[in-house]
């Protein structure tokens, strides 16, 4: 009985994934990528904090994975992007 709830469970959460992907236009995945982006964005542009623990903070498991992910999403490095828009300190 509680294997039934559990797998029923799963079902009707896995129904809301695919109803959320669908509304967005993206997977959940790419979806909680881009908003760990967007994080990492605001971190870039108010504090000092190095590359490396912004890419723990938002999620990624190292700098390198973040920062490859940062270009390829907003066309521009974090570091870049950090000397364009970052608040001077």
């Amino acid at each position: 009985m509680l294997w039934d709830f559990v797998t029923y469970g799963w079902i009707i959460l896995c129904e809301e994934v695919v109803i959320l992907g669908v509304e967005l236009g993206v997977s959940p995945i790419a979806y909680v990528k881009r908003r760990r982006l967007e994080r990492s964005k605001q971190l870039l542009e108010g504090t000092d904090m190095p590359y490396g623990r912004i890419a723990s903070a938002v999620g990624f498991a190292s700098a390198d994975r973040f920062s490859k992910a940062f270009k390829e999403t907003f066309d521009i490095t974090p570091s870049d992007y950090r000397y364009r828009f970052g608040s001077s300190t």
